[in-house]
């Protein structure tokens, strides 16, 4: 008579990633403190889960607490734990801590790819590292991975807020060799690297480049 059913760790994990994609990270916090009091086994998608759930709301020393808590449990850690921590860490400019975690990635050799890149080398932005910036560049085209758009502007905008315009116009002068398509953020970093440089010639042509590149967009609008 009355025996309680007690949730399974299917029905946790599952809840709380669902909770997570629907953006309801608080709850998703207090189901995951639930299953730690009472012991339920937890996996991997639950942990990516938290750490997801953290990186949304700039928690990232929350995120290294949970990415910490696997390592200890000798839960598996997969390319998703590493780019949501990774991620964590760029929203708040943490970018040692970011740099920590890829080089971690390559020690434990889990898969690395595009998200990887465009997160740590954010995270090298907001500081201005573009040394770090371009070694993960130059890390990423040496693994064969596609660099997309947010790649190079990142990478450009790091070079150009590093006073690195000679660096910044070589990457924007790249992204047509890889074939990466450029847009307006593309632009206006390169356009932001020419104007410290002094160099009027190269601005102007970076000027009328864009021109021509916001000219179907603006027949389309009339």
């Amino acid at each position: 008579s009355g025996s309680k059913i007690e949730p399974s760790p299917i029905s946790f994990n599952a809840t709380i990633s669902a909770c997570e994609k629907g953006g309801a990270w608080q709850n998703a916090l207090e189901l995951f403190s639930v299953m730690i009091r009472k012991k339920v086994e937890s996996n991997t998608m639950s942990h990516n889960a938290m750490i997801s759930a953290c990186e949304k709301v700039a928690d990232w020393e929350r995120s290294l607490q949970i990415f910490s808590l696997m390592v200890q449990n000798e839960v598996e850690l997969n390319t998703i734990t590493f780019n949501a921590a990774i991620s964590a860490c760029d929203r708040r400019g943490e970018w040692e801590q970011a740099m920590r975690l890829y080089s971690m990635m390559a020690q434990r050799r889990v898969e690395l790819d595009t998200i990887t890149f465009n997160a740590a080398i954010s995270a090298c932005e907001e500081h201005a590292k573009w040394d770090c910036a371009l070694d993960l560049f130059s890390a990423l085209l040496q693994n064969t991975i596609d660099a997309s758009t947010i790649t190079c502007n990142v990478a450009i905008s790091t070079c150009e807020r590093g006073s690195e315009w000679k660096k910044a116009l070589q990457l924007f002068n790249m992204m047509s060799l890889i074939k990466v398509h450029v847009d307006t953020n593309t632009f206006s970093a390169a356009i932001s690297a020419s104007e410290k440089s002094n160099e009027f010639a190269y601005l102007q042509v970076l000027l009328n480049s864009l021109g021509l590149f916001l000219l179907p967009l603006t027949v389309r609008a009339g």
